[in-house]
């Protein structure tokens, strides 16, 4: 397999970056019309997070979400030819002045990301042009897809934190003062796994970040790209955010925090949601008996958020009546 994707990864190399990217188009139509591995999932979950749109709305972001992921898989067959010089000409960044400005409190910095538009250029591009990043990454099953993967992070800067022990390696790449990059739109298992709303569904999302915000204190800065028509993307840097803690509980904390950043990818996503991968089970938690405590647990957050806010609201009310 690695052989094989190394001469896929030659051709699209030798690709104009406009004939590749028609070429990642016309894959993805082939996959949403042909193959369609996955499409009835993509239909049913869009289906459910956008109520409001007609079936031939749907079934248009549906395809666009199968030409985004066409693209990217291209994209990332080309990614041997990124270097320092080209990086900052294909990921253009808005506002990096946030980033820069959360590396002077000294504690590094969290970047929150999420699999949108083109996730790997996204994070080796960064690399390639001096941020010393480190990422948790999870194995690939296929040695040869695992082998090509590594080969490229590697070649780009990026520093990898293996599933073993990866919690202490990113608190230590941040008490170094290094910058961490942590995707949180994926399915988590039972045992990692804390339910919030995404699309206001059950999700079973890593508190992992808000874990290290909290231990750490690095400002976290939420990152996302928007591919451009002619094929390059914009990066937008927004201003850090820091772990808050309006709750006695830890445990309530760490929700709190980690559905405000899961707020934000669906924010984004709602914006463009072509460009998400709307392809993996992000629900799974949903109909999963494992869930059921985890599930429970949120449901007594939440009145624990409106009592916060009732509590809030008789204060305001105080100041002007003494009825409350």
């Amino acid at each position: 397999m690695y052989h094989l994707i190394t001469f896929l990864s030659f051709i699209c190399c030798r690709l104009s970056l406009t004939a590749a990217l028609r070429a990642g188009k016309w894959l993805g139509l082939f996959w949403f019309h042909i193959l369609r591995i996955r499409r009835g999932e993509v239909l049913k979950n869009l289906k459910r997070a956008f109520p409001e749109k007609s079936p031939k709305e749907i079934k248009e972001i549906a395809r666009g979400t199968f030409i985004n992921m066409g693209q990217y898989l291209i994209e990332d067959l080309r990614l041997p030819l990124l270097n320092s010089e080209n990086a900052p000409k294909l990921v253009v960044r808005q506002q990096v002045e946030h980033y820069y400005e959360a590396l002077k409190e000294g504690r590094g910095v969290i970047i929150l990301c999420a699999h949108i538009t083109s996730w790997d250029l996204m994070s080796m591009s960064q690399a390639h042009m001096g941020v010393p990043l480190t990422v948790p990454v999870r194995l690939v099953k296929n040695k040869g897809i695992q082998r090509f993967i590594e080969q490229i992070r590697r070649n780009s800067g990026m520093v990898m934190a293996e599933p073993r022990g990866s919690f202490s390696k990113l608190k230590e790449a941040l008490k170094r003062g290094e910058t961490v990059g942590i995707i949180i739109d994926q399915h988590i298992s039972p045992r990692r796994g804390m339910i919030v709303e995404f699309f206001g569904r059950y999700a079973s999302t890593t508190a992992g970040l808000a874990a290290l915000a909290r231990d750490t204190g690095a400002p976290i800065i939420p990152v996302h790209m928007v591919r451009q028509p002619n094929g390059t993307h914009k990066l937008y840097v927004e201003k850090a955010l820091h772990y808050e803690e309006p709750f006695a509980a830890d445990l309530d904390n760490l929700r709190y925090n980690t559905q405000k950043y899961t707020a934000i990818v669906e924010g984004w996503i709602r914006e463009n949601p072509a460009a998400w991968l709307w392809l993996h089970r992000r629900w799974k938690a949903e109909k999963n008996p494992a869930f059921a405590k985890e599930i429970a647990a949120f449901e007594r957050y939440k009145m624990t958020v409106k009592a916060a806010l009732i509590d809030l609201l008789c204060q305001f009310l105080s100041k002007n009546s003494k009825n409350c």
